[in-house]
């Protein structure tokens, strides 16, 4: 009662002011709120870059603080049109002649309408339609979302109600405007406003949305005609109601929701006082972020394939923008390749961006994944400064395939709507949703490819995983094709501790090249990786070995590995790429775990163990024996030479 009370005075204080005055107040409180709510200040930013890409920083942010001005302004305008007079009414709302004809046209016809109207500023003038237009007006109700206040809903439902109009409710009003229509009366619809959940998918701006199909299903049962009412403002709380016929009867209701979408979206791009009218704090996308499917667009309620034959899109547009910190790490940025290729393919609208080191740029950008990449700067005082400049891409998602504090401080500079990653041992509260496997679950277990697939499945992710190997670097030399080659990584960059000994590699390598006369044998590595190279060839004619340690980026890495008739490796980055690009692979591991890291793309795959030791590791790698390197290596060259 008090909030009713205080909701009183207020709107008939604020409809005894002067336009002049509404003016300044609605700009003093939209400028205040603006700044004040960073979040809904972001939304609108990022709204309008999505739907004007081709704008400037300074208009969006011109056409936002306007939005947030006028918001306020048709807040004003919804709790003082209850006291204005209609001496007042009358002098700031005019009829255009198209309404006027629209409306004797309806009555004579004794068909009833439909009626649509945007979310504009100045909405709250078509509930006075009979009053403004001065002719004799079939009656009228509207569709209208009800407010969960009780006080604040009966308050304006009286206000909307004063000049005869019906309300009913979004929940429950859908008999009592069927039978209006029945009744040849007019039917009108607030159809921009997001449906949530119960909505069908479609596009606003090219941008998927859930749209409501009640319109539809109104237009198409009673085959009525549809129209467009647009209340075109002309100054504070002063507009000309404009109508304009959308179809004589729509076939379907995603025929009239698109051509509702396309009607409006040309009224917003007529100028950018028409933009700024139209509420885009609202957040008409917001369904997007629904976080159970936040990653997939596989509805039932789908309008996406009606959508994209009626705007004849040759492919869907790239307007859901994902971002993804990949480790850094080669190895585990080749494991993280199969769920990358899921989340592609997991929505056609979805822009995927890039965070990694710039070394695994040019390999990743051969895959045909990724629109763009980030490289991360170097580190230094001001790493976390440069990350602030990509704020400005409004990223929808920032999915974080680190467990670090350095990747999550990353992703909360950059602001993505919703930030994404894996709790284990310690909280992450930089992040927006973070998902857990719970205290009884072994990641030691399960591979982590497989990890990552579970985590995005949380997140509505349905693609199925594909371990098919690439097939990429086609260009090879046919001399070198016509001799056969084996491929070996004697380094390991990250660990030590999984080296097989130079005098292991040395042995293997002299009974290779008795066991199988003229073949080839390459030695992969980093530059870190020349010495122990070094010392693995020495004395061993260049014409068998070839010594490429920090000769290779990893492009022509990945290029010389598809020659290879197969790759011996311990559990190093190398092994990961030939497992990837289809090349057999003999794995030499010990302390480190295969279940959790070995290679995962379909292909021959032999992974060797010290004698007792199980799939986890835990053992010394030089426990592992030429002999069983060499019986491995075998099983995989006698079916070439």
């Amino acid at each position: 009662m008090v909030l009713l009370f205080l909701l009183k005075c207020l709107g008939f204080i604020t409809s005894r002011l002067p336009n002049d005055i509404v003016r300044g107040i609605s700009v003093t409180i939209g400028t205040v709120a603006f700044w004040a709510m960073p979040k809904r200040r972001r939304i609108t930013l990022s709204n309008l870059y999505y739907a004007f890409p081709d704008k400037g920083k300074k208009w969006r942010s011109r056409v936002a603080k306007e939005s947030f001005c006028r918001m306020i302004e048709l807040g004003m305008l919804a709790i003082s049109s209850k006291y204005l007079t209609e001496e007042r009414i009358a002098a700031n709302f005019i009829a255009s002649p198209s309404l006027i004809r629209t409306i004797d046209n309806i009555r004579q016809s004794k068909r009833g309408a439909l009626v649509l109207i945007p979310h504009v500023s100045l909405m709250e003038s078509a509930t006075m339609i009979s009053k403004i237009s001065g002719v004799e007006c079939p009656q009228m109700g509207v569709i209208y979302r009800p407010f969960n206040n009780k006080s604040l809903e009966k308050f304006i439902r009286g206000s909307r109600a004063r000049f005869g109009v019906k309300l009913f409710s979004r929940k429950s009003g859908f008999i009592d405007a069927m039978k209006l229509l029945r009744e040849n009366g007019i039917v009108a619809v607030l159809f921009d406003q997001n449906a949530g959940c119960s909505g069908y998918t479609t596009t606003f701006f090219d941008r998927c949305t859930q749209a409501a199909k009640l319109p539809g299903i109104l237009a198409t049962k009673y085959k009525v005609p549809v129209y467009c009412l647009y209340p075109n403002r002309i100054s504070t709380w002063k507009a000309e109601l404009k109508i304009e016929r959308l179809c004589q009867s729509c076939g379907s209701p995603v025929e009239l929701t698109v051509a509702a979408n396309k009607w409006l979206e040309s009224k917003l791009c007529a100028s950018e006082s028409a933009c700024a009218d139209w509420l885009w704090p609202h957040n008409h996308w917001k369904i997007t972020f629904a976080k159970p499917r936040i990653l997939s667009l596989d509805r039932t309620r789908n309008w996406l394939r009606e959508t994209k034959q009626l705007l004849k899109y040759k492919t869907f547009p790239k307007k859901f923008k994902v971002f993804v910190r990949m480790p850094n790490w080669l190895g585990d940025v080749v494991m993280a390749i199969p769920v990358l290729r899921a989340l592609k393919n997991s929505r056609p609208d979805m822009e995927l961006t890039l965070l990694c080191q710039p070394r695994f740029m040019e390999l990743l950008s051969q895959l045909s994944l990724v629109e763009h990449f980030i490289p991360l700067p170097e580190k230094g005082m001001r790493y976390f400064f440069k990350f602030f400049h990509y704020r400005k891409l409004y990223p929808d998602i920032h999915i974080v395939f680190t467990n670090s504090l350095r990747g999550d401080v990353e992703a909360y500079i950059i602001n993505a709507t919703v930030r994404l990653g894996i709790v284990n041992d310690h909280s992450r509260p930089l992040l927006t949703d973070v998902f857990n496997f719970g205290p009884n679950f072994d990641q030691s277990s399960v591979h982590q490819t497989r990890i990552l697939a579970t985590f995005l499945r949380a997140y509505g992710l349905k693609s199925n995983i594909n371990y098919t190997p690439y097939r990429v670097c086609l260009e090879l030399d046919p001399k070198r094709l016509a001799r056969h080659s084996i491929g070996m990584i004697c380094g390991s960059s990250n660990n030590p501790s999984k080296r097989w000994p130079v005098s292991h590699w040395r042995i293997l390598i002299e009974r290779l090249l008795n066991a199988y006369p003229g073949i080839l044998v390459k030695l992969y590595g980093t530059s870190l990786d020349s010495k122990l190279a070094d010392k693995i060839t020495l004395g061993m004619g260049k014409s068998s070995v070839e010594q490429l340690c920090g000769a290779t980026t990893l492009t022509e890495l990945s290029k010389n590995m598809q020659g290879n008739d197969l790759v011996i490796s311990g559990d190093t980055g190398g092994m990961h790429i030939a497992n990837m690009f289809g090349r057999p692979v003999v794995c030499i591991y010990g302390p480190t775990n295969s279940i959790h890291t070995g290679p995962i793309f379909n292909g021959k795959r032999v992974i060797i163990y010290p004698e007792g030791c199980s799939l986890k590791g835990g053992f010394p790698v030089k426990d592992v024996t030429v002999n069983q390197v060499l019986s491995a290596t075998a099983s995989i060259m006698d079916n070439y030479v």
